[in-house]
């Protein structure tokens, strides 16, 4: 029977993070409060302090219109093969995918389709390398360890019962 080793994943982390809601912003309230926040202020003679004075003006009314929000999100680190090219190469497939279910198209399906086959591909062929990548650097004593990791199941791949009537096969 084999052991229930497998590759261990890192451990999730949090991340606090700030960020500001633009979709709610009323652009055209937010440019008239901006323009008179702006001819309120005297402006300075000197660059620097006037662009200082132009940030303070703008981000008072950013923060009037679109507040910041702290909210805290989990960061879910990808495998050791993940790299950017995979997320370009997924980014694309779900914009494709967006399109497709919009236009309701033939030609984007297959469009779609192809992005998705890319997509596994990529995938594959980067798995494919980093382990053959770590199999190969390995010495004689890492090795079995390596495929042992590789291998091995990480779930009972059977039930715990013996019997076809408890596992409800035929009734």
């Amino acid at each position: 029977m084999r052991s229930n080793k497998h590759i261990e994943r890192p451990e999730p982390s949090m991340a606090l993070i700030q960020s500001r809601n633009f979709k709610k912003l009323n652009l055209e309230q937010f440019q008239t409060d901006n323009n008179s926040s702006l001819k309120l202020a005297q402006p300075s003679p000197e660059v620097d302090a006037l662009v200082r004075q132009y940030n303070d003006v703008l981000g008072s009314t950013l923060n009037t219109h679109a507040p910041p929000v702290k909210r805290t999100i989990i960061l879910r680190p990808h495998a050791p093969w993940y790299a950017d090219i995979h997320r370009v190469a997924k980014k694309e497939r779900r914009r494709l995918e967006r399109r497709w279910i919009k236009s309701k198209s033939e030609i984007d399906k297959q469009i779609y389709l192809a992005q998705c086959n890319k997509y596994r591909l990529l995938l594959i062929g980067a798995k494919t390398d980093y382990h053959s990548n770590i199999i190969t650097s390995s010495d004689q004593r890492n090795l079995f360890r390596v495929i042992d990791k590789l291998t091995s199941i990480s779930s009972h791949p059977l039930p715990s019962h013996d019997k076809s009537k408890d596992l409800n096969c035929h009734k």
